[in-house]
């Protein structure tokens, strides 16, 4: 029977799908009726658009809310796919291999809930080395280092195999409160969603942002200049060297030194910070670089999984 396979990278901020039919992307958001909490009224992009609704976030942390995200999903890749059932459709979704048992079994168990006729798992370390264009098998060890919204992941590869991973909560949503908090202080209140327009936009010479007075004041918009914002966020780029570091530390020496050539590979949207590959290589001292298509990295690399049985065994979890 022909089967479909939808590839899913389910993150705390956007979730990709991509098959053999394209690449899709949407915002990780249901939207609930005020009124009647339980009833669901849109998914994905119309819910980051339906003004009034009670907006969620149905992963958080790195862990699934499981019938939230069962029903997010389900939905998505029926828009995805154009179809009114999952009636022969298999899921290959990223987790990561250093995440918690718990987090693993609730992301599988919301994706058996949406009704897909298999669920799999696979490593979203290996599946973004794969997005990156990067060689699992290469002799010489290299880094992964994926920044998401809410978690930073990290792998060193080398012969096939995870010598080293790490997994934690420092994700770049540290970097939207730490703008918010430099803002406040001058008397401006903004929005997580202009913070995050913000961060996005720090390689331009001036930002015109909207918000308020403090103190109950009056909307406005000012026009901010980055470099008043680019020292505000040091302290959490300092724990993204921090988290670097002792994964490097904790290496075998000859994988260690691979690094100096090998290097580290920025995936993930919160890679795309501007400067922040440049900090990074300088504090560490190894090269980094970001990937091309950096947000897409695992999705893509799911689906060279899918089309690889081999691979994709040595990457299921």
């Amino acid at each position: 029977m022909f089967e479909t396979i939808v590839c899913a990278d389910i993150g705390s901020e956007t979730t990709r799908l991509a098959s053999g039919r394209g690449f899709a992307e949407e915002p990780t958001r249901v939207a609930l009726d005020p009124a009647e909490r339980m009833r669901v009224l849109a998914v994905g992009e119309p819910a980051s658009r339906l003004l009034g609704a009670a907006e969620v976030y149905p992963v958080r942390g790195g862990v699934a809310e499981l019938k939230l995200t069962a029903l997010m999903l389900r939905r998505m890749v029926l828009r995805f796919l154009k179809r009114r059932s999952l009636y022969g459709v298999q899921v290959l979704a990223a987790a990561p291999g250093e995440g918690t048992p718990a987090a693993n079994a609730a992301l599988r168990e919301a994706c058996a809930e949406a009704g897909f006729r298999a669920v799999g798992l696979a490593d979203s370390a290996l599946a973004g080395a794969l997005g990156a264009g990067l060689d699992p098998h290469s002799e010489r060890a290299f880094m992964v280092a994926d920044i998401g919204r809410e978690t930073l992941k990290t792998a060193v590869f080398a012969n096939g195999g995870v010598i080293r991973g790490t997994f934690s909560r420092a994700g770049s949503v540290h970097f939207d409160r730490l703008i918010r908090a430099r803002l406040a202080e001058g008397g401006f209140v903004t929005t997580a969603k202009t913070a995050e327009s913000i961060k996005k936009n720090l390689d331009l010479p001036v930002i015109r942002a909207s918000g308020r007075e403090a103190m109950g004041g009056p909307t406005c918009c000012r026009e901010i200049k980055p470099t008043l914002l680019r020292e505000a966020l040091r302290p959490h780029v300092d724990v993204i060297v921090r988290e670097l570091t002792e994964a490097i530390s904790a290496l075998p020496p000859d994988a260690a030194a691979d690094l100096m050539t090998g290097g580290i590979t920025l995936i993930g949207g919160g890679s795309l910070l501007y400067g922040l590959d440049e900090e990074l290589e300088l504090r560490l001292n190894v090269p980094v670089r970001v990937c091309p298509g950096a947000r897409q990295a695992a999705a893509l690399g799911l689906m060279k999984l899918a089309a690889s049985p081999s691979l994709a065994k040595a990457a299921m979890l």
